[in-house]
């Protein structure tokens, strides 16, 4: 049990919590208790410049496969060969390479069993293979 000396003194601290309760739910937006509004940090003026800086890309611009001019055979030809090929880089043509050490390539229509290269890829660069 508490004594009646506690219960008074917890009614007391009761009452002054509401009180302060009451005063918080009262403050307006407007109202300012101790704080200062920030100040807001200065900005240089912009001016305009007297030269155009001219656009640049991100990317470097995409430099154009030279096609071969003579047909490239896809049983003997080097990495560096392969790749002349439209839509083949180091990867593709290390692919076809592994793929013609186990089964050579019979007509050129049978470097679509390379993983990674499809009818679209294949109808690009037919007319630039053979097989030999």
């Amino acid at each position: 049990m508490i004594s009646q000396e506690e219960a008074h003194s917890f009614a007391e601290n009761k009452d002054e919590i509401y009180r302060a309760l009451d005063s918080l739910a009262s403050i307006s937006e407007t109202t300012y208790i101790g704080v200062e509004p920030e100040k807001s940090e200065s900005f240089p003026e912009l001016v305009e410049a007297d030269t155009v800086v001219e656009k640049e890309s991100f990317f470097p611009e995409s430099k154009k496969k030279e096609m071969p001019t003579d047909k490239i055979n896809i049983n003997s030809a080097s990495k560096v060969e392969l790749m002349k090929l439209p839509g083949v880089g180091e990867a593709t043509a290390m692919k076809i390479i592994e793929f013609r050490k186990s089964s050579p390539f019979k007509k050129p229509e049978d470097i679509m069993k390379v993983k990674g290269i499809g009818i679209k890829k294949f109808e690009k660069m037919k007319q630039y293979i053979i097989t030999k």
